[in-house]
C-alpha cells in the first residue's frame, strides 16, 4: 500500500514536470518584457519542481527499503 502511495505521488510530480517543461517550451521564444519575466519565473518554478521530486523519489526509494 505505501509503495503503492509514492509511486503514484513520483508519476504525478513527473507528469508536473512534463508540463512545465512543455510551457517552458512554449513561452521560449518571446520577445516582451512582461512574457521574459514570466518565462523567468516559469523557470524558478521548474527548479523548484526539481528539487521537490528528487525528495518524492527518495522518500520512495526510503519506502521501498523499509518495506523489503
Amino acid at each position: 500500500m505505501c509503495n503503492d502511495y509514492a509511486m503514484t505521488i513520483l508519476v504525478l510530480k513527473v507528469f508536473d514536470e512534463l508540463i512545465i517543461i512543455i510551457t517552458i517550451f512554449l513561452t521560449f521564444k518571446v520577445k516582451t518584457r512582461k512574457q521574459i519575466y514570466l518565462n523567468l519565473l516559469i523557470k524558478k518554478e521548474f527548479i523548484v519542481n526539481v528539487f521537490i521530486s528528487i525528495r518524492y523519489y527518495s522518500i520512495y526509494l526510503y519506502i521501498n527499503k523499509i518495506s523489503n
